[in-house]
């Protein structure tokens, strides 16, 4: 996979560097209909008269780049973009897609298109519509290139155990209206599959709640919208990834059990320091810490992230938290609350009703 996103991240030129609005241009409805695919229960079977339609996502992926590179830097454009990045390479093209998303927003979020004057609601609709487009990409995409095995695959296997368990005297009723999903049957459907394709697939799935982490700070930073999950479908089916690749290979699972359990299975924080302590050594630690030095420090890790990471949006969420430290509840709620009848009826709870 061979993808430069920095030359889509580069102003269209000196005078306009969002360039042009092409909602209403031929390119923009080419790329929409190159996206477009028929239902599978519209395919086949003698009565169908024309081809079903199937989407062309390395057009789209073409097209997006053209665009994004010589006409216009819009928003719809690059989450099309990003999808179509997740079709053609799965979760790898999908943790591409979410560093690029990222430094769009951060380069480009207050003049891209469309334009901020037609509200907030415009470019966020576009976000969660992506969330649903990418867990619908990662329902369906082959994760290991063979096309019966993905991740709605694992939904029907979970979903036969269940009604299983519930009623296992209607073992042979639920296979003849389901089909058999039994985790039987897919042990050994999949029993051939490469322990070390798993596992690669594994560690490309670690990084990619990270990269959705730093999207959504980008958003929440630029648009002053109220942080919450944006991504939520999108995580989801990525939990729901790893589960599944785990139950692919019990047998890999047993003889690098303590290596997965490092490197995939359980994310550690970043904190190496801490862990080499001793208890004595922490409890040191916590004694010699003040507020006053973990503000400092605090301000400190802000200005290291704004000299190697001068696009991300981290220093200044630190220094939000470190000035919001040093402020009384009423500034700390004139800051987040615009509406003085909202903080009015706060204080009133607060300090009672003189």
């Amino acid at each position: 996979m061979n993808i430069n996103i920095e030359v889509l991240l580069q102003p269209i030129d000196s005078k306009s560097p969002v360039g042009e609005n092409i909602e209403y241009e031929l390119v923009y409805n080419e790329i929409r209909q190159a996206r477009e695919s028929d239902p599978e229960y519209l395919s086949g079977g003698e009565w169908s008269i024309t081809e079903p339609r199937s989407a062309n996502w390395k057009k789209v992926r073409n097209l997006c780049e053209q665009v994004l590179r010589y006409q216009s830097k819009d928003f719809q454009i690059s989450c099309w973009y990003v999808e179509s990045l997740s079709y053609i390479y799965g979760p790898e093209g999908l943790a591409v897609g979410c560093d690029y998303l990222s430094e769009f927003i951060s380069r480009f979020w207050e003049n891209c298109w469309p334009s901020i004057d037609e509200g907030p609601e415009m470019r966020y609709s576009k976000l969660i519509k992506l969330d649903k487009d990418i867990a619908r990409c990662l329902n369906e995409y082959p994760i290991l290139k063979r096309k019966d095995i993905n991740l709605s695959y694992w939904y029907k296997v979970r979903s036969f155990e269940h009604n299983l368990s519930i009623n296992p005297e209607r073992r042979d009723e639920i296979i003849e209206s389901e089909g058999d999903y039994s985790i039987k049957t897919f042990e050994k459907l999949t029993s051939d599959i490469s322990p070390s394709d798993i596992s690669a697939k594994l560690h490309h799935l670690v990084d990619i709640p990270h990269k959705l982490d730093e999207l959504e700070s980008c958003y929440f930073f630029n648009s002053k919208d109220i942080i919450h999950g944006v991504f939520k479908k999108t995580r989801e089916c990525i939990s729901d990834l790893t589960v599944f690749l785990n139950k692919l290979a019990p047998a890999m699972m047993r003889v690098n059990k303590s290596q997965l359990d490092s490197e995939v299975l359980i994310e550690e924080p970043v904190a190496p320091y801490i862990s080499n302590l001793s208890v004595g050594d922490n409890k040191a630690l916590k004694n010699n810490m003040s507020r006053e030095l973990a503000l400092k420090q605090m301000k400190e890790i802000a200005d290291f992230f704004r000299e190697t990471e001068p696009s991300s949006p981290v220093p200044y969420l630190i220094e939000r938290a470190v000035r919001w430290a040093n402020m009384s509840v009423t500034d700390w709620l004139n800051e987040l609350l615009p509406d003085k009848e909202v903080i009015h009826k706060i204080n009133e709870v607060l300090k009672g009703n003189n």
